[in-house]
């Protein structure tokens, strides 16, 4: 039976019929979590001859879910709990206490129980589909469908191990179920042999869009290794390269080259843990590191020249081509001069558009002015300001089309206008009207933390797999 309830974020009317927690809203395409008591209980068909791939309609849910719980362990191991326990509470509903003890647990490998659906449910119903064989003028036909249907379950059942068990290392529940399954395998295959369907991998884009001009790195503490670095700046002045690690203040500098040649290992005045969260560069040869909360200017020699943005709570930082900084933290953009004097303040940057908090991961400025901030949370996407501060618009949501956001990263603007966004599934290309272009590293393990684009226009970048990476990028 359908049921209505408005959408929270435009108001809409919103029809719902089936048992996922989560659907999207047609008119505004928000990501909206369905209430407990609306959710239909799951169905499955006891027969054999009755299996369909929709019998398994929660199965997809749960696979969904535990994707995206995926995400969730990885960014709360890369440090950043609050947007985990964001996207947790997201995924479940659950509320802020029971979440940040459900990432806890993921980010120091302890199992946890996926709401709704646990390794009992999945057996129970692969249980369901293998029936006796009925003695019947039908009983080949239903023979055939019983097959048809335990190989369609056999192979969800193995995606859904590929994805749970690097979350949940300790899913014992898994392995009993494969044991239950594997005879009922061989019996059944032995008799009608079937080949699995098989999925070309999405295509990319040709070859001549982007190419790899640079590659150097690997994990470790010497020169030219890194341990968790997720920012990147390129001095417009030198050609040099910049890359921070997240923790102990460690900045190392190489050339355009990427050969080693010297550090940084840099502490605030306050002498807090240094949190280094971004970096700049500018075309009088100051460097700027966004660390625990403030901004930091050095000279390429790494000596302190100044101290701007007198915050605790700082999130994002960018910088024009006219020299003035811009920063963001707590729902407030500021704008500074090069000599850090107050230009100009805009609170509620985001709340204003949504009534909703923002969670960032990333600020850009393209050569006219346009300032580009990158919204996670409840519903990704890339909101666009003019100069002044002004909404203009927004494009992306959550999601994994292309042109959807999974959990993204990064921001930068390149000399055409072009957006481009480090996410789960690559770096995302976009022109400065949000269409989507193509993916770049796609290829490359991990996932691009940090990017800028260098005085060349090509494409620098940090992988959380301890890879630093420059890409040519078509004109």
């Amino acid at each position: 039976m359908s049921q209505s309830f408005n959408c929270p974020n435009c108001g809409a009317p919103l029809d719902y019929q089936g048992s996922d927690p989560i659907i999207r809203c047609p008119y505004c395409s928000s990501s909206v979590i369905v209430p407990e008591n609306l959710r239909a209980k799951p169905a499955f068909s006891q027969k054999p001859d009755n299996f369909t791939l929709s019998g398994f309609g929660d199965m997809g849910s749960l696979i969904n879910q535990a994707r995206r719980m995926k995400e969730v362990k990885d960014l709360a191991e890369s440090g950043e709990m609050d947007k985990a326990v964001a996207l947790y509470r997201q995924i479940t509903g659950q509320d802020e206490y029971a979440a940040r003890q459900a990432v806890g647990k993921l980010s120091s490998g302890q199992p946890i129980t996926l709401t709704g659906f646990t390794a009992q449910d999945v057996a129970a119903q692969v249980r369901a589909v293998r029936q006796p064989q009925v003695q019947s003028s039908q009983a080949d036909t239903r023979r055939l469908g019983c097959i048809i249907g335990l190989a369609v379950t056999i192979f969800v059942i193995g995606i859904l191990a590929a994805v749970l068990i690097p979350v949940i290392g300790s899913f014992v529940g898994m392995a009993a179920l494969v044991n239950q399954v594997q005879p009922a395998v061989a019996t059944e295959i032995s008799i009608l042999p079937m080949e699995l369907p098989t999925f070309e991998p999405e295509s990319s884009p040709t070859p001549s869009f982007a190419a790899i001009d640079l590659q150097f790195g690997s994990e470790g503490t010497g020169a030219g290794k890194f341990k968790d670095a997720r920012s990147v700046a390129v001095s417009p002045q030198t050609g040099n390269i910049f890359i921070a690690e997240y923790q102990g203040g460690r900045v190392q500098v190489f050339d355009s080259s990427g050969k080693f040649i010297t550090q940084w290992l840099l502490e605030p005045p306050d002498k807090r843990d240094p949190i280094i969260f971004h970096l700049a560069t500018d075309w009088s040869g100051k460097v700027y590191v966004l660390m625990s909360g403030k901004v930091y200017v050095f000279n390429e020699a790494g000596e302190l020249q100044n101290t701007i943005a007198q915050d605790d709570y700082l999130e994002e930082m960018a910088l024009a081509l006219d020299g003035n900084l811009y920063v963001y933290g707590s729902d407030t953009l500021t704008v500074f001069s090069p000599q850090g004097e107050l230009v100009a303040q805009i609170d509620n940057l985001v709340y204003d558009v949504t009534g909703d908090p923002a969670i960032t991961s990333g600020m850009a400025l393209d050569g006219v002015g346009n300032l580009y901030l990158l919204v996670t949370g409840s519903d990704s996407a890339l909101f666009r300001f003019d100069s002044s501060g002004k909404y203009v618009n927004r494009f992306g949501s959550d999601g994994d089309e292309p042109g959807q956001f999974r959990a993204p990263h990064s921001l930068t603007v390149d000399g055409q206008g072009r957006i481009f966004v480090g996410d789960f599934k690559g770096i995302q290309v976009f022109e400065n009207d949000g269409r989507y272009i193509g993916l770049v590293g796609d290829d490359i393990p991990g996932v691009a933390f940090g990017l800028t684009i260098d005085p060349d226009g090509r494409l620098m970048t940090i992988y959380n797999s301890n890879q630093a990476v420059r890409f040519i990028i078509k004109e």
